[in-house]
């Protein structure tokens, strides 16, 4: 007899105890339980997946537009991180136990995250980029999202933001 546990395809999604307890109405939980079932729970994996939306949609049972509102409120409540790289999105779901923010999404929130833990880098000639002085090494799931960054972003944008971000940096101080 065939069951719904032992049936070739069949996938479960990790789900944190928190997650219960969370502020969440029932479609944000439901996409964040789907973005769990794409995640790379391996070490250094990260929670780390890129459903389409519209994959989403169809894991949840809802319209694509509620999928974007609801991962809005996700990220905005820090479970999750969005890389946006134009057309296409990389998401990573906070770590199991972990009651930590996720870092910020977006390119430039980002950047001015790492600046604010003390990041400093600065761009090389061949368009790589190397630590400043007293600069703090990024690590964990911060390198794996400025990595995405890196790889998607052009590295004029890149330059750009950086110095952007070292601007803003200098201006406070």
């Amino acid at each position: 007899m065939e069951t719904q546990s032992n049936r070739p395809g069949t996938r479960f999604a990790k789900c944190d105890a928190e997650w219960l307890k969370l502020s969440l109405a029932g479609r944000e939980l439901r996409v964040l339980l789907a973005l769990s079932l794409h995640a790379d729970w391996r070490p250094n994996g990260w929670g780390r997946c890129y459903p389409k939306r519209e994959t989403l949609a169809l894991a949840t049972n809802m319209q694509v537009s509620n999928v974007s509102e609801a991962v809005r409120e996700l990220a905005k409540q820090g479970l999750i991180t969005v890389v946006r790289l134009g057309r296409k999105n990389i998401y990573y779901v906070r770590a199991m136990g972990s009651t930590a923010k996720m870092p910020p999404s977006d390119p430039e929130p980002f950047f001015a995250y790492l600046r604010e833990r003390g990041v400093r880098l600065q761009p090389t000639t061949d368009g790589k980029f190397i630590y400043g002085a007293e600069s703090f090494k990024i690590e964990g799931i911060d390198r794996a999202i400025f990595s995405d960054y890196m790889n998607g972003l052009i590295p004029s944008k890149a330059n750009a933001m950086l110095a952007a971000v070292a601007v803003a940096a200098s201006k406070s101080q």
